[in-house]
């Protein structure tokens, strides 16, 4: 594994936010936690960020702790917890998920559910979880955490007892 530690970001090319091109591999920079670490696999020409995952032409990935990290947020002498500087991060690569296509359906502050050209996701401790029964070319966002295929409506990932050709969601 090489060490980038040496490395200074004003040599390197920004991709967006704290990830960098150095060769042909992507960096992050991690100020709090004092970390510099390759994406594995990742492609420096496609690599973007989609709402809280990334992507690249080959792959989906998001951000986890290593397994022999510190916990992630800790208290202070105040009684306020707070983001654990000890805390070692790590992006891997999300198994099964096409890279190209995946993207967000909705983006907003509460973006809930992503797709590729295989099926639709939503974030589950952190990880993508596929939604069973689901029609991808009929999914639709439709707001307040419910989405919608031709045949279920759904929140989150629980499919509920509604019929999809009469409902309405209140404001």
């Amino acid at each position: 594994m090489e060490l980038f530690t040496t490395l200074k970001r004003e040599d390197l090319k920004r991709l967006f936010d704290n990830f960098y091109q150095y060769r042909d591999k992507v960096l992050q920079f991690r100020d709090y936690t004092k970390q510099v670490f390759e994406v594995p696999k990742a492609d420096p020409d496609t690599f973007r960020k989609v709402s809280g995952f990334f992507a690249d032409k080959n792959h989906v990935y998001r951000e986890c702790l290593q397994d022999d990290s510190p916990v992630n947020t800790i208290v202070n002498a105040y009684g306020h917890r707070m983001n654990n500087p000890e805390a070692k991060w790590q992006i891997v690569i999300v198994d099964g998920l096409d890279g190209k296509s995946f993207n967000y359906i909705q983006d907003k502050y509460d973006t809930v559910y992503w797709k590729d050209k295989n099926g639709i996701y939503i974030r589950k401790n952190g990880d993508l979880k596929a939604l069973e029964n689901v029609d991808p070319k009929s999914f639709q966002y439709l707001n307040f955490l419910y989405g919608k295929d031709d045949q279920h409506i759904y929140y989150e990932d629980q499919i509920l007892p509604i019929d999809v050709n009469d409902y309405s969601l209140d404001q």
